[in-house]
């Protein structure tokens, strides 16, 4: 039988020291958010949880959090590949705070041209992208089933490198 997202929620870190308080209006905002074509999203209690015991989050990168999350994701009973490959990683950190936006990252694999012989290679790796934090639930959602990947999101953030919906 699969693992859905009710056993294996997208994890919510934060690298920096946030107060409960804090959490709570982030995780409420991830809730009563619109998807980007303006609709209400569909609440999805459970499915975005903050980390219990992750203090050893404080003060690392995205990348690094992700790769910690994976190594112990991978020691767990009955993990499928897709938990720890495709399942989205969110990350509050200090710009969160000051600009409302939330670190989602993933491994993304891809096959590029090989601009010397002109074949494709898979290119595979850590990456993530900032969302404003009323996007959060749809866009993890997204990346979760396999809709959509984070370079649909990477090519359309606004100046300021924040993905806040399609223009």
């Amino acid at each position: 039988m699969p693992i859905t997202w009710k056993q294996a929620p997208v994890p919510l870190y934060s690298s920096t020291i946030l107060t409960t308080s804090t959490i709570t209006s982030f995780l409420h905002s991830f809730h009563t958010g619109k998807d980007s074509a303006g609709y209400g999203v569909e609440l999805l209690d459970g499915f975005i949880v903050p980390v219990p015991d992750a203090e050893w989050a404080l003060s690392l990168s995205a990348e690094e959090i992700f790769r910690r999350h994976s190594e112990e994701v991978k020691k767990e009973p009955r993990v499928e590949k897709r938990m720890w490959v495709f399942q989205p990683v969110l990350v509050i950190d200090e710009r969160s705070v000051q600009d409302g936006s939330v670190v989602v990252g993933s491994w993304e694999a891809r096959y590029q041209s090989d601009d010397e012989d002109g074949e494709m290679k898979l290119v595979e790796g850590f990456e993530s992208v900032r969302i404003v934090k009323e996007q959060i639930q749809s866009v993890a959602a997204n990346i979760y089933i396999g809709n959509q990947d984070l370079e649909t999101y990477q090519t359309t953030v606004d100046e300021d490198g924040i993905w806040r919906g399609f223009h």
